[in-house]
């Protein structure tokens, strides 16, 4: 657990500021929106940091398109398949982080095609098939 170095405001605003990594040291409670987007600004992987009720799409969009990996911190609830597309594009194993409903055949197949390891991430009900389309590729 981070320890919190921040217990105003400004102190976490100027910390963030400087640099977005800051905000894992800052209190929950003064997080705000704007001090969350500067620090996904800088770094999707802060993300991680965001207090989940301050995520939302632009802000989840900005991390994931720095690194796909961010999907992994992404509330469950703001993923949507353009997102989830564009993660799994640059990386196949990234199908980890992807909600359950939205692992479409499609989607595990492209998954399958940029990263033959993303395997052990498709739902059982897409596998055989998927697995038939490999060995004929």
């Amino acid at each position: 657990m981070s320890e919190i170095k921040y217990n105003t405001y400004k102190e976490a605003m100027e910390a963030v500021e400087e640099h977005g990594w800051n905000l894992q040291f800052v209190r929950k409670d003064l997080q705000d929106y704007d001090m969350c987007m500067k620090a996904v600004e800088e770094h999707g992987w802060n993300l991680q940091f965001v207090r989940k009720d301050l995520q939302d799409y632009d802000m989840c969009m900005l991390a994931v398109k720095d690194n796909g990996y961010n999907l992994k911190f992404v509330r469950k609830d703001l993923q949507i398949e353009e997102m989830c597309l564009l993660v799994i594009e640059s990386n196949g194993s990234y199908l980890q982080y992807v909600r359950k409903d939205l692992k479409t055949f499609d989607l595990c197949l492209i998954a399958i095609q940029e990263n033959k390891n993303a395997v052990e991430y498709i739902p059982l009900k897409y596998k055989n098939e998927i697995e038939l389309i490999l060995e004929l590729s």
